[in-house]
């Protein structure tokens, strides 16, 4: 059913039946508005189509503003003033429950599209339920959909409105949102929880080794999994790290673990990560000293914290779908006094040593010059001592900047 004209100058609006089968309209609605809007609170006149009204398919009624007799292919409305006579007036056609059938002009519908993953892991979730109500008008007939088998939906002929998207699925958190696509095309993405009833697999416990590992020293981070299902599972995980000057998650080499046994209902398997210390002297602004009251330095409790998470896939049959989740947590490492001196002797030593040894490297260069007569103002064998001396600056410094090394990387 569609309006398919008004004739502002005649008053008169014509409407047609452009399905395959007949219509019943009795008690539809034909409204006018300055500023279209759905669903309708206010507007300025209304006509409600007669019982028995019935358009066949492909005919066409026209309803009239002004007074006359109706027939089966023209209504009246018995009006003494004009309904269409302003340009910006709107017809707008409701079926009997107040659903919008047709308007004229015709409007841009929109759009509603994203994918539906599951939190943590980002999976598409396929087969979620997707439904859309007006908020205006909960009541209302909405629209309705399920995800593909990548997660993604499509909500599509949507009117210029404000919808509820409410996600479902069994054995996740329903989550709702509130959606405006009055002005353009809306994307939107979910992100679903698993339902803590539904969990088939849980991280059990997580113990810090030791609990608070120092600055110096690996993480040894034991993972308890729980089958907490009446199937047997194996399973794979790993182990990924965020720095504190990260956006983002990494693994952690040498994580990625396979548990050889599968487990039944009750069952726990521990697992033992060591979360290796490299990168921890790539951060920037460590702070050693403040200043106390009287103005002399102390020292200064210097920790960062960093985020971890556990990741993990619960396998029953290689047929059937894996069950996959993650767990997240936090550790705290502190600056040892040692290490930190420590460091600070390896940058000043090391410093020392490519100092002597571009010292020592400008001096042999200078004797050879010197022994070949290309330069006269001093003699080779002094350069050479020069050199020699230097070079033993060198191997001293490189010897010091070692030791330090190995105190900074001994566990």
């Amino acid at each position: 059913m569609r309006i398919i004209s008004v004739d502002r100058k005649k008053e008169i609006i014509e409407i047609e039946n452009e399905s395959s089968k007949s219509v019943d309209i009795s008690l539809w609605k034909l409204l006018d508005s300055e500023k279209f809007k759905y669903p309708f609170p206010k507007y300025r006149h209304k006509f409600i189509f007669p019982k028995n009204t019935v358009l066949k398919a492909s005919e066409s009624i026209k309803i009239h503003t002004f007074s006359g007799k109706n027939t089966k292919t023209d209504l009246y409305q018995n009006r003494k003033a004009p309904m269409w006579n302003n340009e910006s007036d709107v017809a707008i056609l409701l079926d009997k429950n107040d659903n919008l059938i047709s308007r004229y002009p015709q409007q841009a519908l929109r759009t509603i599209s994203g994918y539906v993953y599951k939190a943590g892991v980002k999976s598409g979730i396929s087969g979620a339920g997707v439904a859309a109500t007006l908020t205006a008008n909960p009541n209302a007939p909405g629209k309705s959909t399920k995800t593909d088998n990548n997660g993604y939906y499509l909500l599509d002929n949507l009117a210029p409105a404000k919808y509820k998207v409410t996600i479902s699925k069994d054995g996740f958190v329903s989550e709702s949102k509130i959606i405006d696509v009055t002005k353009d095309d809306v994307n939107q993405d979910f992100y679903l929880e698993v339902s803590s009833s539904e969990l088939k697999v849980i991280v059990d416990k997580i113990e810090i080794i030791p609990a608070q590992p120092d600055w110096n020293k690996n993480h040894k981070i034991k993972t308890t999994f729980k089958n907490r299902s009446d199937d047997f599972y194996h399973f794979e995980t790993n182990l990924k790290r965020k720095w504190p000057q990260d956006a983002n998650y990494s693994d952690v080499p040498g994580t990625s673990k396979s548990s050889d046994d599968t487990y039944e209902k009750d069952e726990s398997w521990d697992i033992t990560f060591t979360s290796l210390k490299d990168g921890w002297f790539d951060w920037q602004g460590w702070h050693w000293y403040e200043k106390d009251g009287a103005g002399f330095a102390k020292e200064k409790e210097i920790s960062r914290k960093i985020q971890y998470r556990v990741w993990f896939k619960a396998i029953r049959q290689e047929d059937e779908p894996a069950f996959e989740d993650t767990k997240e947590f936090e550790t705290t490492i502190k600056v040892s006094q040692g290490k930190r001196d420590a460091l600070n002797e390896y940058n000043k030593y090391l410093a020392v040593f490519e100092a002597a040894t571009a010292t020592a490297t400008a001096l042999t260069l200078a004797g050879v010059a010197a022994a070949a007569g290309i330069i006269t103002a001093v003699g080779a064998p002094p350069l050479f001592v020069a050199a020699a001396i230097a070079g033993a600056a060198a191997t001293a410094a490189k010897l010091k900047a070692d030791y330090y090394y190995e105190i900074i990387n001994d566990p």
